[in-house]
């Protein structure tokens, strides 16, 4: 029977290349992404009913779900003063509760069956934070701690739990990142500083 893998963010980027090469080594993938198209499912996973429906939805069509890849998220480039409320909890929601969502909607499955893996993707940004990245970072150190403690904790089921730390690579985040904080009014003691450290981030994640 052929490994069955559930990557959430699939539509461009880690979660592309990621479907790409386990379907190239015969693996079954499904992907979501915030809407659907040919090759993936709509799923907003700050909605956890709509996570619970998602893994039983693939279980029933598939049999059984081996890996779940939490790479759905996004970057808020910004300076934190002019982040809003809202700015931040959006961040919150799809980065650290949408991955505890899924985490939540399949332990159950994986219990069951007494394996199952869940990799968590998070950041070199989870181990340490730079200007104007801060909101994001701080959802990585909070992925961080979060998968840790669930390693220890559903280990006696013989699950895995791992985390990626990615660093800058070429996928488009930070363009998308730009594009989350355009709506802020870069005050001038800032823009500077924030110009100066966007080009630096920009071209690091050419490479």
């Amino acid at each position: 029977m052929s490994h069955t893998i559930l990557i959430t963010g699939i539509s461009s980027g880690i979660g592309k290349t990621t479907a790409d090469y386990f379907t190239q080594h015969g693996w079954t993938v499904v992907g979501t992404s915030r809407t659907a198209n040919d090759y993936c499912y709509a799923l907003d996973v700050t909605n956890p009913q709509q996570c619970e429906q998602m893994i039983a939805r693939i279980v029933q069509e598939h049999g059984q779900i081996d890996v779940l890849v939490n790479n759905a998220g996004y970057g808020l480039f910004g300076a934190f003063e002019q982040c809003s409320v809202e700015d931040v909890k959006k961040q919150y929601d799809v980065n650290v509760f949408g991955t505890m969502n899924m985490c939540r909607a399949i332990l159950p499955h994986f219990r069951e069956r007494q394996q199952g893996t869940i990799i968590n993707i998070s950041s070199m940004g989870g181990k340490l934070t730079v200007p104007y990245y801060g909101v994001y970072n701080s959802t990585k150190f909070a992925v961080e701690g979060f998968s840790e403690g669930l390693w220890h904790e559903v280990l006696p089921f013989g699950i895995r739990v791992k985390v990626i730390e990615p660093g800058a690579i070429n996928t488009g985040f930070y363009d998308r990142s730009k594009q989350e904080g355009q709506h802020m009014d870069v005050a001038a003691s800032y823009k500077q500083m924030s110009d100066k450290l966007w080009s630096q981030y920009a071209q690091a994640g050419t490479k």
